[in-house]
């Protein structure tokens, strides 16, 4: 008797996905109908919406904008320039070379562009950021590398990158999974760092530290509790600097792959902003070297 009830039961289990089907077939149809309609409405809107709405990503500030027209035209899409501003002569004259459409346009237009950055006068519309395998990399007669082991805020990334460039680094390297990757407000903190200095980005940190290690660089990993201080450290060689993210530092598999860890001795017990210990480093380093040349 009780086998019954639930054969009938599980023919009613059957029923319901046969039904599913077609309500999911509707969904879909209803999902994909506005973004048909919505060519007509962007007609309408003002020209940059239209470059937002198709998704190009937006560069603001004469620095950035400048050298992304400088050392990255090849992303360069579009300049968009203040109508009368002062101050973009040499924008524009590097915005002519690269042979993109330049339009002037009134404030409030480039405001809508850039609605939470300041923009300066000047807003560019982009390709992204262009990554490279670590063996594009490039080496100074003592190279330098540094890796940024899962910094979280792409304002560090950014600031990471200006003490990189400010004291010779030949590039950084950054994680594919949970790390901050090159945005357009990593690129505006940079200051056009970004731009001028190549970027690594791989799926498996400690082979990239492998790598490094077997193409003769000292893998040097920066922590609070580290062995050394780095004026004890000879900085005069190859060096792949390994910084941590924000919170947690440099992760286990990461300190255990470094060749030595370096801490940054501080009078008073603070944390520092991961750029800002990067910046330190690299100060030392770059005093070390200057001393021997």
């Amino acid at each position: 008797m009780r086998s019954g009830p639930n054969k009938k039961k599980r023919r009613g289990a059957q029923k319901k996905p046969a039904s599913r089907p077609s309500r999911h077939t509707e969904n879909k149809s209803q999902k994909s109908g506005p973004p048909k309609r919505k060519p007509a409405p962007r007609e309408k809107q003002n020209s940059s919406s239209i470059i937002l709405d198709q998704g190009p990503l937006v560069l603001t500030g004469r620095h950035t904008c400048e050298a992304v027209l400088r050392y990255q035209p090849r992303r360069v899409l579009h300049i968009w320039l203040l109508e009368g501003a002062k101050g973009l002569d040499v924008h524009l004259k590097l915005a002519q070379g690269v042979r993109r459409p330049i339009s002037f346009v009134d404030r409030a237009e480039l405001d809508a562009m850039a609605p939470d950055m300041s923009h300066q006068g000047i807003v560019l519309t982009v390709e992204e950021f262009p990554l490279h395998d670590m063996e594009a990399l490039p080496r100074s007669d003592v190279p330098l590398w540094v890796g940024l082991d899962g910094i979280q805020d792409p304002r560090n990334l950014g600031a990471a990158a200006r003490a990189c460039y400010a004291f010779g680094a030949d590039g950084i390297c950054i994680p594919k999974n949970r790390a901050a990757q090159v945005t357009p407000l990593a690129e505006k903190i940079a200051v056009g760092c970004l731009a001028r200095l190549p970027v690594a980005q791989v799926t498996n940190l400690r082979r990239a530290m492998d790598y490094a290690r077997k193409e003769g660089f000292w893998i040097v990993g920066a922590e609070a509790n580290g062995e050394a201080d780095p004026w004890d450290v000879d900085m005069n060689q190859p060096l792949f600097l390994m910084v941590g993210g924000e919170d947690s530092g440099l992760r286990r598999l990461t300190r255990e792959n470094c060749d030595q860890i370096v801490r940054l001795p501080t009078p008073r017990a603070v944390s520092l902003n991961a750029a800002d210990a990067l910046a330190v480093f690299l100060y030392e380093m770059n005093r070390q070297r200057q001393k021997t040349q």
